[in-house]
């Protein structure tokens, strides 16, 4: 249930642009509470926001990464590989990222795999 709400949230930022500040306002939020489940959903949901509108809500970027340590989820971690690769230039240490993940590289769902190619 809850990750319906997470990604319903996700829609509603993607699909009304008037809504969309609020909509990050609450999935910050939900990250805050450190559910790890509820976490990794914003991500992924996230991911599509900055798709839709780039450049727009990087100053949450560093707030997804203080919590790269509770994904665990192949789409959470493919999302958020995403966000790395596509913010590098704002993030100071995106290669020390970046390279949290090569490590496990062979272990790694097919997807976060591709997404670090």
């Amino acid at each position: 249930f809850v990750r319906k709400a997470v990604s319903a949230i996700g829609r509603c930022a993607v699909k009304l642009e008037r809504a969309a500040e609020r909509c990050i306002g609450v999935l910050l939020d939900l990250i805050q509470t450190k559910v790890n489940y509820v976490v990794q959903e914003s991500v992924i949901v996230i991911k599509d926001i900055f798709r839709r509108y780039p450049n727009r809500y990087e100053s949450i970027i560093a707030t997804l990464c203080d919590n790269l340590d509770t994904l665990d989820e192949p789409l959470a971690k493919a999302s958020m590989i995403w966000i790395i690769g596509e913010y590098a230039e704002r993030i100071d240490n995106a290669d020390e990222l970046l390279d949290t993940f090569l490590e496990t590289f062979e272990e790694e769902d097919p997807v976060v795999q591709l997404q670090l190619l």
